[in-house]
């Protein structure tokens, strides 16, 4: 099938913080934070790509002879093998220049789900093309990074793997600190508190050009009451 997969965390559609970002990403949410349009919309330009979500399996092919239905039925199964559980509270942070969400602190169910995913799912992605490596290497990666791009075909999986939500793309110092106290304010009553990861989704994109949709949302297998 053409196009790429990947498998996130993503929060229920009807959540507060799932309507929140739909806002923020959307078309007209530049007024309310006090910048132009234009600039709204460039920022949040490549989240709205992805979607509102954090990376659990990273953006792949399938391998040949394998279908979208393989993949969900493989995902399906994992996803069963997983218990429900309660996640740190999510804080602002700067990730690299952009304004994500995160974990106040480690999570290891967070870090065993995203690690089965990548390691469960991995006989169903095509190899990484030669040209998505130069660009992954190009970045500056270290050793063990640039081993676990070859075998798992993204760097930033196991135990180089880090929980993050992202809201804009890289901003200077001064765009980012505007732009993050707007957020702080909005999302004050949504973040620092706990919260249940129940689900995973298998989300598509069917050319470079477009955007990730949702293929299929997959409970968690036992949820922990």
């Amino acid at each position: 099938m053409n196009g790429r997969f990947a498998v996130y965390h993503t929060p229920a559609a009807t959540s507060e913080l799932a309507l929140f970002a739909a806002g923020w990403l959307g078309s007209e949410a530049g007024t309310a934070a006090g910048i132009p349009e234009d600039l709204h919309r460039d920022i949040v330009r490549i989240p709205r790509t992805y979607g509102f979500h954090a990376t659990l399996k990273a953006p792949f092919a399938l391998a040949p002879g394998t279908t979208g239905e393989d993949l969900a039925k493989a995902t399906a199964a994992l996803a069963a093998d997983f218990s429900a559980f309660r996640a740190p509270p999510l804080d602002l942070a700067t990730v690299d220049q952009f304004i994500a969400l995160v974990l106040r602190e480690p999570c290891p169910a967070m870090n065993d789900l995203a690690a089965a995913c990548v390691t469960e799912l991995d006989h169903l992605r095509a190899p990484l093309a030669s040209r998505e490596r130069e660009r992954r290497v190009s970045q500056g990666l270290s050793v063990r990074q640039e081993a676990l791009l070859d075998r798992w075909g993204y760097p930033f999986v196991l135990d180089e793997f880090h929980f993050h939500m992202t809201l804009t793309r890289r901003l200077d110092d001064g765009l980012r600190e505007r732009i993050s106290g707007f957020l702080g304010h909005r999302m004050g009553h949504l973040i620092g508190r706990e919260w249940r990861v129940v689900s995973i989704s298998l989300v598509h994109q069917a050319s470079r050009e477009e955007p990730f949709t949702m293929w299929a949302r997959f409970p968690l297998g036992h949820p922990d009451g």
